[in-house]
């Protein structure tokens, strides 16, 4: 582990609104009394915790690794026969009733908005370091490479609306690397010494509640609610479930049973939620299914759509097609995604000579600011979106039926 502060040289500027270590500004801090009048500096005493969000992953709220708790459960419980434990213990099958801990591990920060939409950030690289910032990370902050698999508001509820009566930081006094286990050398002539190291903090809220955080597995962030007594609060497995955002609980059409291979397709009420910002719909006349796409991500079917109207297609409007023309609009986005370089997509769609208003061109400025380089950028995964829209389209849309395309 470090031996003094490491400060960064980030600027917390995070280019495409992705989360990184390298462009957070705030430093890692081993020295206790250091740890301690920073949180001190955050006046963090008497703040309400508004909101609450992970910038990644939670380790053990995915669904293989929530089957592997209930599956543990139930053996110390008593049930001994193998087949009872893996069919009582698949995801679908969990009782409503099931307690999990509201806690969570995870490698990336916690966000922790206040009434005043100020925000704490905090993560623990390893055992004994810790990242402490303030309004440097956006709260509109994507994860940086794991995708957020848990609303931190569902599972850490009883913290909000909770004013903080105060942040305490626990130390301890060691002669051992709490990495290693090796004896502590003193950083000044390498001698063997001892030091204070925090352990966690903790925000204690009104009502006897308490915030913890502190490392576990060596060097992942452990986030945990407990009583006064220190006794962890649990969340039945029905509200739970609301604030879970696996793949499934993302991507997977509960009506035809699609899956989704593109990280821009999205379906159900999770789906719905978990899309931040303005969305369009795909809409089967019959209204059992609805596939959805973030705005930011619909430049190539944007284009596809101008193509098929012949004119500027409005993000905010409805469109009804007949299924024959619904087809045409699946045909002409594979042929846009086919073309191998920028140029030859230019070169085409310009070409179509679609305009207008006063006769400007509909696509010329889509290609020519960001939304192009964006596309271009992400080229492989739209190719995917576009291939998944042709099969659920096959699955849920029998010919003959119209399709709704619903704007924000």
């Amino acid at each position: 582990m470090l031996k003094e502060t490491l400060y960064s040289s980030g600027k917390n500027r995070f280019e495409g609104d992705r989360f990184s270590d390298k462009e957070w500004s705030a430093p890692t801090m081993v020295d206790a009394p250091e740890i301690r009048a920073r949180i001190e500096s955050f006046r963090l005493e008497g703040r309400v915790i508004r909101s609450m969000k992970l910038v990644g992953s939670a380790i053990f709220h995915t669904r293989e690794m929530l089957e592997d708790t209930v599956y543990g459960a139930l053996e110390q419980e008593g049930i001994t026969d193998e087949e009872e434990l893996r069919e009582r213990s698949r995801y679908e099958a969990i009782g409503p009733d099931r307690l999990f801990a509201r806690a969570c591990a995870t490698g990336a920060p916690l966000l922790i908005s206040f009434e005043d939409y100020d925000r704490f950030e905090i993560d623990m690289p390893q055992a004994g370091e810790y990242r402490l910032g303030m309004n440097c990370i956006p709260w509109s902050v994507q994860p940086e490479r794991q995708l957020q698999n848990v609303d931190a508001n569902v599972l850490f509820k009883p913290c909000l609306g909770k004013r903080i009566e105060k942040a305490e930081v626990c130390a301890y006094v060691t002669d051992k690397d709490p990495m290693t286990g090796d004896h502590y050398m003193l950083y000044q002539d390498d001698r063997p010494g001892t030091r204070e190291l925090v352990s966690r903090i903790v925000l204690h809220l009104e009502d006897g509640i308490r915030f913890v955080m502190e490392t576990c597995l060596a060097d992942s962030n452990s986030f945990f609610c407990e009583d006064a007594e220190g006794k962890n609060l649990t969340i039945p497995f029905r509200e739970l479930k609301k604030g879970l955002y696996n793949w499934e609980d993302l991507h997977l059409d509960p009506d035809s049973g699609f899956m989704a291979e593109s990280t821009t397709v999205f379906f159900g009420e999770q789906g719905r939620k978990w899309v931040d910002g303005d969305t369009i719909s795909f809409i089967p006349e019959d209204g059992r299914s609805r596939l959805m796409i973030q705005s930011d991500d619909f430049h190539l079917l944007y284009w596809a759509l101008s193509w098929q109207v012949r004119d500027w297609f409005d993000e905010m409007d409805d469109y009804v097609f007949p299924w024959e023309e619904w087809q045409e609009i699946l045909n002409k986005a594979d042929r846009l995604a086919a073309f191998e370089t920028f140029d030859e997509l230019f070169d085409f769609l310009t070409g179509l000579g679609i305009t207008y208003g006063h006769g400007e061109d509909v696509f010329l400025y889509t290609l020519t600011n960001a939304c192009g380089r964006e596309y271009w950028e992400n080229r492989r995964e739209i190719r995917k979106q576009v291939r998944n829209l042709r099969r659920w389209t096959e699955m849920v849309v029998p010919k003959g039926m119209n399709m709704l395309v619903h704007g924000y």
